[in-house]
């Protein structure tokens, strides 16, 4: 067994102290110092440390040799380091810090043998010891420690002077420690107290010194280790979403004063060593008790020990380092960094998923921080400060409740977090899951002797340090002055801090600063009140310095002390004093020395540009808080928010404009190199926080200058819209448009204005991908597509430098339509989207677990979701702040589920299980109860309060029933009866019970019954059958979808439901949903796979109807261009017209009638070919009197494929010669259940079948020879043949072409040249740029729905009422 010798620096005596041989990868010995038995006192016995080992590597030195060194201590204490060796000044480094700890050890046993007959001091005696015994433990894991480190040789001459620094500061503590050493028994009784607090403090100064040189050893390692970062890993973690300033290292931060917290620092460290201790570890304290201080010491003291994986110090004044879903990637990230093999995983699932670090939190720490350390079992701590500065609406910390769930996958990891007692916290860790693997320190409950003394040491050191840099401060300050400062702290170090600060003021006497201070009376306080101390004066502490600062008298003498404190206390990021000042339109001059002259209530720096923050948040809280800030001539009022607004608004009207950046033309954000650079470079701090956080300071408070903010509202939307959408793109944050837009329009009242910014707000829905993804494609596509009529497009469509023609197919006015998205194809499970701009925010349920959901219903509150599943029996339910499963619950033997609803408190779940409601606990997963309900039937349930309702329907009549949701064996209640029509019996119903009004589908009709005066509001015969009737959540309207493409919606009015507004979608089947708000309905089209989002216009404004209908025809439309490019035909899938358009202008020139479904149609020179249903009918074209005719030539039948083939003649292609025709077939296969694909080949003239080929295409088109034929898939993969001509009847064969073929006009995609529409909608020229963008609700989604003709693109989407046809000009 490795063992430690530890001298004693007595030659007569030597002991050596047992050591377990490291067993993980950290490098720690753990170290047993068991308490020695009884002996007479200064006796050491020979046996007495036998089982105590020593290390192998260090054979024990001769008495002889011991005394020489110890008679002669420093006689080469000024030698240098031997080259490459570990021997620091003729002595073993090892040695001396051994003995130290040696003395130390004697001195603690020899205070305990001295007292042993006092009785009465045994137990002060033996807590001293044991206090002492732990530090001479944790030092001894440190010393093993720092030898491996010792035992590499160097060379680097910088090492060499670390460690000879070490070794002079091990050789006077030790010379101090001999002293005590050497003293008399009787000296020892009598100092025993004095002696023990000394040996405390020495040892402290030992782990001081070695902490040092560790953390400077861990820097350069963990530097040189960042510097072997292969250079696209480091790219890779550069650019990963990440908080900045969020690790320990960040400057401005202070560890705890030498000396102090000594009880609370001693005990984490031994939780932090010991990886048997529980996992989890939280410093509770109040406001200024100083856990980010002792978060901060514990971060610096692991990471000097190897042991610190990652750190997170939350802050509120940081947007990102406020933010839950930065906290897991920035952890993340920092672990890439330290450990290569977590690196090894992190970066390619990175590449793989790029979106992991905006999926929900619960997906983040299980796939960036948990999967990687599972690969890799990495023994770490990881330490979270301030969890209560993060926004957090759950009512368990959300952190938390992911932690609790993961914690136990990670044994090796430990995490150790602070955090005020929040309610939220409070319940985090009580979660069940959390609460058996966590430890806790409450700071605020630590006796008031132990923090008093440890504030008066802080102010002791500080007033010190100040003394020896004044003359005249002999004796300063008193004693008694010092101990009312610490009355007065009643244990809060911010108090302390506070009061240093200020009397360390440059300029300022000292002395005169302690007694402004002193003359101060004892005044309560809120954040300051504790339990030691009702009586402090952190407010008045405060109110004191602002008025020493700014004078006593003189109200509003000065309106920039209010403006530059509101922009430090109410930013919303903190600002510097470049930024306010431009903010302002003050001067610097005047901006630094007001904040220079408050320096103790801030935290500043030298550099102008770095910004100003509260030194402590207490301070904010005092000065925007009326009850505590009682002189208003420092009190921030919530109108100051306004004052900031007019500031951005005027900064942003004066200073932005097009293309700050300097961007080149048509280019993705993603391809500027230097992006950042250039934001940085162009766009001034004081800008891009106005341009970031302007609408977060329009507040709904009573102001004087309504007009003024109306004004600059009117400017900034009408004139800088676009330029602010740049550099919202550019900084990567476009959703602050939406939510800044929806605040202006719930600010401004009914005028012209409004109706401005939700024609703006409708751009930025409308192209919020494009935006995001490139700033000039805001000019390019977005304003160059957005609707000829629109406010935006009046207001900047001079701006746009087009790189196109729009021929026809843009529409004039706003799509009610606002966003879609094709949910099964861009999401893999449950997913859950933004209600705003319908993006995918997070999965919360793997596809892979393979379950269908046949309900999903969220809690009022939207913090939970249930989904139930019929083919796998279970409810399971998420949380979704976390995106966490929170439990599954069988459904086994219930039957099927109709309906499904939470609780308010959203904690219990009732279901309606064929005739038997069911109630559950969706934390434990259990059925709490059950009630079974006889006839007539029940077909929806509700909650109502504390109870869940339902309704049982029979013919004329509809009774409501309800049961308490924590009801255990209470019957269900009759609580209503309602009366209805008797006809009105059906499945398909939805109740409105405050207005007792009901919902029917009957017979194809949609009826609404008024239950309490008797009387229809609604009788509606709708064109499809009628299915999914519902109420929107507060009752203004009622939605329902039909079996046809078309869904409606009704407006309630005092006379009865319009119709307010119609809804389609390509495929029937849609269930739609009104929003809680009542803005937009969300529309699954079910046989689409399709989400969509419509706009309610005037949703809250009157009675009348509006008309917003949907499109007729949601059909795909058939496309061909005439050799010259000057005309194009048109035609609706299996309609019976074609329209030939006018090239140059898009106007209707012909419309032909041509009795027959169009299936495919053909422009020659002179002629038009359609292709109907197993037809081809031949128009000759010809212009009489300027007007374009068509007259009838021929129609030739084509002949019937062969049995085992079916053809699909909506996809069908002829042959630039008119010979030839190639339709799309299948046969069945016999090695497959799956259709084979086959191209088939027909001769145009007479319908002969040619020929019959194998393809694993589907889409057909011709080489412009028409010597060739092909089939594409959607990814492009194409099958090419040669048309070979053979003697026979036929005399036509397909040859397979094995090379690759050149783009041609109407090759899928591609233009002949050398354009190319990419499946996710960009335009590209020969040369890759990005000419144009399409937004998603416009993209072909198939290439059977593109068509190029050269410069010519025509596309279409079903749910569009034309095809558009763009000519490009690059």
């Amino acid at each position: 067994m490795p063992a430690i010798l530890i001298t004693t620096h007595d030659p007569e005596h030597e002991r050596e102290v047992p050591l377990d041989a490291p067993n993980d990868s950290s490098g720690l010995i753990a170290c047993d110092f068991s308490p020695i038995g009884q002996r007479e006192p200064g006796v050491r016995d020979e046996g007495e440390y036998q089982d105590r080992g020593k290390f192998a590597e260090s054979p024990p030195q001769a008495p002889a040799e011991q005394a020489a060194q110890s008679a002669h201590p420093g006689e080469n204490a000024q030698q240098t380091v031997q080259s490459g060796g570990s021997r620091v000044a003729g002595r073993d480094w090892k040695d001396r810090a051994i003995g130290v700890v040696g003395i130390a050890s004697d001195i603690a046993m020899g205070a305990a043998e001295a007292f042993s007959p006092l009785k009465a001091a045994l137990a002060t005696i033996s807590a001293g010891t044991a206090a002492v015994k732990d530090k001479i433990e944790s030092l001894g894991l440190r010393i093993a420690t720092l030898e491996k480190v010792f035992e590499r040789p160097t060379d680097d001459e910088v090492e060499k002077a670390r460690r000879e620094q070490l070794q002079l500061r091990f050789k006077i503590i030790e010379e101090t420690l001999r002293s005590l050493h050497q003293k008399s028994t009787i000296v020892r009784v009598a100092d025993h107290v004095q002696d023990s607090e000394e040996v405390s403090g020495l040892l402290e100064d030992l782990r001081e010194a070695i902490n040092d040189y560790q953390m400077v050893q861990q820097m350069a390692m963990y530097d040189q280790g960042c510097k072997l970062i292969d250079a696209a890993e480091r790219t890779t973690l550069n650019n990963f979403r990440q908080a900045q300033g969020a690790e320990y290292r960040h400057v401005g931060r202070k560890r705890c004063l030498k000396g102090t917290r000594r009880a609370v620092l001693d005990e984490i460290e031994l939780w932090a060593r010991d990886f048997a201790k529980l996992p989890v570890y939280w410093l509770n304290g109040l406001a200024g008790t100083g856990k980010s201080t002792i978060a901060q010491t514990i971060a610096e003291r692991m990471f000097a020990e190897g042991q610190l994986g990652a750190s997170f110090f939350c802050s509120r004044g940081f947007e990102d380092r406020s933010n839950l879903h930065f906290i897991f990637p920035t952890l993340a990230v920092q672990l890439a960094r330290k450990y290569p093999e977590f690196r090894s995983v992190f970066v390619p699932l990175v590449h793989s998923d790029p979106g992991i670090a905006y999926e929900s939190l619960y997906n983040q720490m299980d796939k960036l921080i948990v999967g990687p350390l599972k690969n890799f079992p990495i023994s770490t701590i990881i330490v979270i400060d301030a969890l209560d500065e993060c926004r957090d609406e759950e009512p368990a910390s959300a952190i938390l409740s992911v932690l609790a769930r993961l914690v136990i996958q990670v044994p090796k990891v430990k995490f150790f977090l602070t955090g005020r007692p929040e309610p939220c916290i409070r319940e985090g860790f009580r979660l069940p899951l959390l609460v058996d693997a966590t430890d806790t320190f409450v700071l605020h409950e630590v006796h008031p002797n132990q923090i008093n003394s440890d504030i008066q040491q802080f102010l002791e050191k500080t007033f010190s340090e100040i003394t020896s840099r004044h003359t005249g401060l002999d004796s300063w300050p008193t004693k008694e002055q010092l101990d009312l400062l610490c009355k007065r702290a009643a244990g809060l170090f911010v108090y302390a801090v506070a009061t240093v600060k200020f009397i360390n003021t440059r300029n300022y006497h000292p002395r005169k600063r302690l007694d402004v201070l002193l003359e101060l009376p004892d005044s309560s306080v809120h954040e300051g009140k504790t339990k030691f101390n009702a009586n402090t004066s952190l407010d008045s502490l405060y109110g004191s310095i602002l008025r020493e600062a700014f004078g006593v008298d003189g109200a509003e003498h000065d309106p920039k002390v209010c403006s530059v404190l509101g922009a430090v206390v109410l930013a919303a990021n903190p600002l510097s004093p470049f930024a306010i000042a431009m903010l302002f339109g003050i001067d610097l001059e005047d901006v630094a020395p007001l904040l220079l002259s408050v320096h103790s209530l801030l935290v500043l720096h030298e550099d102008i540009n770095k910004p100003v923050q509260p030194f402590h948040k207490s301070f904010p809280d005092f000065i925007t808080d009326p009850t505590r800030c009682t002189n208003q001539r420092f009190y921030i009022s919530p109108s100051h928010h306004l004052d900031l607004l007019v500031c951005c608004l005027n900064l942003m009207n004066n200073t932005l404009e097009k293309n700050m950046c300097q961007l080149p033309e048509a280019v993705a954000n993603s391809n500027i190199h230097d992006l950042q650079e250039r934001a940085d470079k162009n766009i001034s701090q004081a800008l891009q926080y106005a341009c970031r956080s302007w609408h977060k300071h329009l507040v709904n408070e009573p102001t004087a200058n309504r007009h003024e903010i109306t004004s600059a509202l009117c400017c900034f939307l009408e004139k800088k819209f676009l330029f602010w959408l740049e550099v919202l793109s550019v900084l990567g944050i476009v959703r602050n448009a939406v939510d800044a837009l929806k605040v202006v329009a719930e600010w401004l009242e009914e005028t012209s204005l409004l109706e401005v910014a939700n024609d703006c707000f409708r751009f930025v829905l409308g192209f919020f991908e494009i935006i995001s993804t490139s700033a000039p494609h805001i000019y390019h596509s977005a304003l160059f597509l957005s609707p000829k009529e629109s406010i935006v497009q009046k207001n900047y469509g001079p701006q746009v430098d087009p790189l196109a023609k729009i021929i026809c197919g843009v529409p004039s006015l706003w799509d009610p339509c606002i966003a879609n998205v094709g949910f099964l194809t861009s999401i893999s499970g449950t997913g859950i989207l933004d209600a705003m701009t319908l993006r995918p925010l997070y999965t919360v349920y793997p596809q892979s677990r393979g379950s269908s959901w046949n309900k999903v219903v969220f809690s009022s509150d939207s913090y939970f979701l249930a989904g139930y599943s019929q083919m796998s029996d279970c409810i399971v339910t998420w949380d979704l702040q976390t995106g966490g499963v929170i439990g599954d619950i069988s459904t086994e033997g219930a039957g099927r589920c109709d309906s499904m609803s939470f609780s308010e408190c959203g904690t219990m779940l009732g279901g309606l299980f064929d005739q038997t409601i069911m109630i559950y606990n969706i934390l434990s997963n259990t059925c709490i109860s059950s009630h079974q309900v006889q006839e007539p039937a029940v077909y929806t349930i509700w909650t109502c309060g504390e109870y869940l309702q339902f309704a049982t329907v029979n013919s004329g009549s509809v009774i409501i029933w309800q049961v308490k949701f924590n009801s255990e064996g209470n019957a269900p209640a009759n609580v209503s009866f309602l009366s209805t029509p008797k006809d009105c019996f059906s499945r398909n119903l939805a109740l409105l019970p405050a207005l007792s009004q009901l919902a029917f589908v009957v017979e194809g009709r949609v009826v609404v019954w008024d239950a309490q005066n008797h009387k229809v509001l609604l009788n509606f015969v709708a064109a499809e059958w009628p299915m999914n009737i519902s109420f929107s959540s507060k009752g203004h309207f009622l939605i329902c979808g039909t079996r046809g493409i078309v869904s409606y919606l009704w407006k309630r009015s005092p006379s009865g439901y319009l119709l307010h507004q119609e809804f389609g979608s390509r495929f029937p089947m849609n269930i739609p949903l009104v929003s809680p708000n009542e803005e937009s309905v969300i529309l699954f089209a079910t046989g689409d796979s399709l989400i969509q989002l419509w706009h309610i216009p005037n949703a809250s404004t009157s009675f009348s109807s509006v008309s917003a209908q949907a499109h007729d025809q949601y059909e795909d439309f058939i496309i061909d261009f005439s050799a010259d490019e000057s005309l194009i035909a048109v035609a609706e899938e299996l309609c019976n017209t074609v329209t030939i358009l006018a090239m140059n202008s898009g106007a209707a020139l012909l419309v032909i009638d041509t009795d027959t479904g169009v299936r495919g149609v053909k422009m020659a020179e002179d002629k038009i070919i359609v292709i109907g249903d197993g037809k081809m009918v031949t128009w000759n074209l010809s212009r009489r009197d300027g007007v374009l005719h068509a007259d009838w030539a021929q129609t030739v039948p084509f002949q019937p494929p062969p049995r085992n083939v079916e053809l699909f003649w909506t996809l069908v292609a002829v042959a630039p010669n008119l010979n030839y025709l190639a339709i799309r077939g299948t046969s069945e296969s016999e090695e497959s259940e799956e259709p084979e694909e086959r191209l088939c080949l027909y001769n145009m003239h007479n319908g002969e079948m040619l020929a019959v080929a194998s393809s694993t295409g589907w889409v057909p088109g011709f080489t412009p020879d028409s010597c060739g034929v092909w089939m594409s898939t959607d990814s492009g993969e194409v099958d090419q043949w040669t048309i070979v001509k053979e003697g026979g009847s036929n005399g036509i064969k397909l040859q397979q072409v094995e090379t690759a073929i050149t783009p041609h006009n109407g090759f899928p995609w591609h233009s002949s040249c050398g354009y190319q529409l990419t499946d996710d909608g960009r335009i590209l020229s020969s040369s890759g740029k990005q000419l144009l963008w399409l937004p998603h609700h416009w993209r072909p989604g198939g290439i059977f729905r593109v068509r190029w003709s050269g410069n010519i693109l025509v596309v279409w989407n079903p749910s569009l009422p034309e095809p558009i046809i763009l000519k490009l000009e690059v």
